[in-house]
């Protein structure tokens, strides 16, 4: 008896017992698709190129700044400045402003303030002057005996009024015009404080001849 090649096929069967038909079709796990979206590339790469441009950005930032001098301290008018009144920070080189160089910090030093000068602002030429009295002011050294000063200490800079009372005529006022201390007082051998003021220069021959009469308070006045 023969049999035939179909039939043979139809019976045999796979290894967990299901039978395999002739025409079955055993289908096959998909493979992956290996094609790369076109836009998650784009973005990729404009990340890169951003993340580079960022970190250029913030070094190019850190070269350009610049030292400059600023106050440490409030600094009064007139104040001989020394190197504890002083101190450096940086700025962005691209800040228009007037300024020294933080290098230049040695060459201020014996300078006077020209004005009052605020802790933590700018040093620029304009806030300095190398001259030892402003024109059309005078310095005048006195020695005031006790109670014709403040008890408190009068720093240099302190905006005064000097005063001058004509002991012989009932105390009246002879000169009262506005100054400022420029070296604060101290105490002398003989007991008086001595301390230098700055006044206009058109009362400075009136202050001297009162202050060697002792005639002369100094006030303290607020600013």
């Amino acid at each position: 008896m023969s049999v035939s090649p179909t039939v043979i096929a139809s019976s045999r069967r796979a290894g967990n017992g299901a039978r395999l038909e002739p025409d079955a079709h055993i289908p096959h796990p998909a493979r992956p698709s290996t094609r790369r979206n076109p836009r998650l590339i784009i973005a990729g790469v404009l990340l890169v190129c951003l993340g580079a441009l960022g970190s250029a950005w913030l070094w190019t930032a850190g070269r350009d700044e610049v030292a400059i001098v600023v106050t440490a301290r409030d600094i009064p008018a007139g104040q001989v400045i020394v190197r504890e009144d002083l101190t450096t920070v940086k700025i962005a080189a691209t800040v228009q402003v007037m300024r020294i160089p933080a290098t230049d910090i040695g060459t201020l030093l014996g300078a006077r303030a020209a004005r009052d000068l605020p802790s933590g602002v700018i040093i620029d030429p304009s806030a300095l002057t190398a001259q030892m009295v402003t024109p059309g002011r005078a310095h005048i050294g006195l020695a005031l005996p006790d109670g014709r000063l403040p008890n408190r200490p009068l720093p240099s800079g302190a905006r005064i009024r000097v005063i001058g009372v004509d002991a012989g005529a009932n105390g009246e006022v002879t000169v009262d015009t506005p100054g400022m201390v420029v070296a604060p007082p101290t105490r002398s051998a003989q007991g008086s404080w001595l301390v230098d003021v700055e006044v206009d220069a058109s009362q400075a021959s009136k202050v001297a001849a009162l202050a060697a009469a002792d005639q002369v308070v100094l006030v303290w006045e607020g600013v």
